[in-house]
């Protein structure tokens, strides 16, 4: 069973990043915090989460493993 979670806009926009990020990515950091991987192919994004203890992958280095064994 699949549940919807969401992170109410007004309490986003007091967090420092979401002036960098903007609110989608500031919302998801927020959420996958100590619940969930996060996997983007946004670098900035992907070390931010990193610095603040959220398991992050960058999806471009993903590919980048894919591609050298072709």
């Amino acid at each position: 069973m699949l549940s919807e979670e969401y992170v109410i806009s007004g309490s986003i926009v007091d967090h420092q990043e979401f002036h960098k990020f903007g609110l989608t990515d500031c919302g998801i950091s927020v959420l996958a915090q100590k619940r969930y991987l996060l996997l983007t192919d946004d670098f900035r994004l992907s070390q931010y989460a990193e610095s603040n203890g959220v398991d992050a992958i960058d999806f471009n280095h993903i590919r980048v493993l894919y591609w050298n064994q072709g």
